[in-house]
């Protein structure tokens, strides 16, 4: 069982809510929430799931205790806007931040072009400069 998929349990859990709930709530396809058990869901759809259960990603994660959830514009998602002005801001570039987090530049390209990253690509994202999933993402 991944650590996501824990995660996700003990938020339905406080808000009384099961994974039958989320199913019923046909925001997903059959056995999706099902397969966040066995894989990292992506990006869009954890944020789906955090509308649902109206929590932020970082709370739902377990990285914060505050639930300061906004929602989620799926369809226009800030992430490479907000990446760039954080390392701006922090004075990395992103060669250095590249070849910290031994990501390709190539990722850069990507996401430029509006691709987001894996969900673990994120979290160390994150962690490297030390901002919330949020701060990325909204």
């Amino acid at each position: 069982m991944s650590k996501i998929y824990e995660a996700i349990l003990e938020v339905l859990e406080e808000q009384n809510l099961s994974i039958r709930d989320i199913e019923n709530s046909k925001i997903f396809g059959d056995k999706t929430t099902y397969n966040f058990s066995q894989e990292n869901p992506s990006l869009k759809s954890l944020m789906k799931l955090a509308n649902y259960l109206k929590v932020s990603i970082d709370y739902l994660l377990g990285f914060s205790d505050k639930n300061s959830f906004k929602e989620y514009n799926i369809e226009n998602i800030n992430f490479n806007k907000n990446l760039r002005e954080i390392i701006h801001n922090e004075k990395i570039s992103m060669k250095q931040m590249a070849g910290d987090l031994k990501m390709g530049e190539t990722n850069f390209v990507r996401w430029n072009r509006g691709v987001y990253p894996r969900l673990d690509k994120l979290v160390d994202i994150a962690n490297y400069l030390k901002c919330s999933i949020d701060d990325l993402l909204l």
